[in-house]
């Protein structure tokens, strides 16, 4: 049954890559510039480019593999913290704007537990002094343990994940990474985060279309996939859709056992 769950985690959380078509960290930049978001260079850090390293994939627990990668980050001249953005499809009209839900499958696969509650694990802040938090309306920050001895590189060992989320606006799943002397400054590196990310108030048409057609998505409010009694994983859609093939029946529980394996 497990290998069932872990298979259908991975199909779930697939995200397109937006790194494909980008030639480098500017044009990534310029591009969610054209959605109305806007990423500085703090201080001190420089730009890596993550397309032809062994870490595009970040696994804290290689068993349950989440396919979000990471095409840019920002590292600090002291090697002590890098900052992990995540491809974003722009091109193929994909959901976009609202991803609350990895953030469950990280901390279930991190946990190697695909049915934990993690609501405590999960610090969320709410249109609270927003201009002091990137100009967010939502963001969730999260700790995950990796398996692994170093996580990134070969030298981080701490992890945390920050989501960011505004109304008409891609949302970020962005990682830092650090060491242990890094570890003893997260507070500092989480308040630059926030400072060198910045939501504008100019939505675009297109992602405004998204939020009427996925308003039904409840973000952040776990769990966000409910179980059915065999473990398989399955998405709010995908509960409507059991219930118009008459509340799970057969039809629909075949097809998606049939992709869960």
């Amino acid at each position: 049954m497990k290998r069932i769950t872990i298979s259908y985690l991975i199909i779930i959380c697939v995200i397109p890559s937006l790194w494909a078509g980008i030639l480098d960290y500017n044009e990534y930049s310029s591009t969610l510039s054209d959605l109305d978001v806007r990423i500085e260079v703090p201080s001190g850090f420089h730009v890596m480019d993550m397309r032809d390293r062994e870490n595009f994939y970040l696994y804290v627990n290689p068993e349950y593999k989440i396919d979000i990668t990471y095409p840019f980050a920002l590292e600090s001249g002291e090697e002590n913290v890098a900052i992990l953005f995540p491809s974003i499809d722009i091109a193929s009209g994909k959901q976009i704007i609202r991803r609350g839900n990895i953030i469950e499958d990280e901390i279930r696969g991190c946990y190697g537990d695909p049915e934990i509650d993690v609501t405590s694990l999960v610090s969320v802040t709410v249109n609270r002094d927003s201009f002091k938090y990137a100009n967010a309306d939502t963001i969730a920050v999260y700790k995950l343990e990796s398996n692994t001895d170093r996580l990134f590189a070969g030298k981080y060992n701490h992890y945390l994940g920050v989501y960011f989320r505004k109304y008409g606006h891609p949302a970020l799943l962005l990682k830092i990474l650090m060491t242990d002397e890094g570890y003893q400054k997260k507070e500092d590196y989480l308040l630059m985060l926030y400072r060198i990310i910045n939501y504008g108030v100019k939505p675009t048409e297109e992602l405004l279309l998204q939020e009427m057609r996925l308003n039904y998505i409840n973000d952040l409010k776990f769990p966000t996939k409910p179980y059915k009694p065999d473990g398989i994983i399955i998405t709010p859609v995908e509960r409507a859709l059991l219930n118009i093939w008459g509340n799970g029946g057969k039809e629909a529980y075949d097809i998606l056992n049939s992709n869960a394996n």
